[in-house]
């Protein structure tokens, strides 16, 4: 993803996260905003799928150091409505996985909602989750 992809990738991540069941409300100015913010970032990787020369898909995350190395953190991941159900999203995983690979990035990691069809569609694509493991937030 470039600077040029922004205002593409802002309306795949409104389209895909206003539907259910997401139900996101976020305007064009701050999904872009966050977007460039993720291109600003030391370490950020963010991946742009196309189809027929078209945005149909986005990765936003970035590099992550463990103590085993490095992996990719995914914060966002999604696939323009027009697109989905048709295996953009799989080979968009599996081509991120390669291009991590080939700079020495060992996984995958991301977070998503138990009950969402997403965590299903991870799990068909070789993700698994993590027993045992809890999401903490504090505000």
């Amino acid at each position: 993803m470039e600077e040029h992809d922004i205002g593409a990738c802002t309306a795949i991540f409104i389209a895909a996260f206003s539907a259910e069941p997401w139900n996101d409300t976020s305007g064009p100015d701050d999904v872009s905003a966050y977007l460039l913010r993720f291109l600003e970032l030391e370490g950020s990787m963010c991946f742009v799928c196309l189809s027929d020369d078209a945005p149909a898909a986005m990765s936003i995350g970035m590099k992550k150091p463990y103590l085993g190395g490095v992996e990719y953190y995914i914060d966002q991941f999604c696939v323009a409505p027009a697109h989905q159900r048709r295996g953009i999203g799989s080979f968009f995983l599996n081509r991120i996985e390669a291009l991590c690979a080939g700079q020495g990035v060992s996984g995958m990691l991301l977070n998503t909602e138990f009950s969402f069809p997403a965590r299903l569609f991870y799990e068909r694509n070789g993700f698994h989750v993590v027993e045992g493991l809890s999401v903490l937030v504090k505000e």
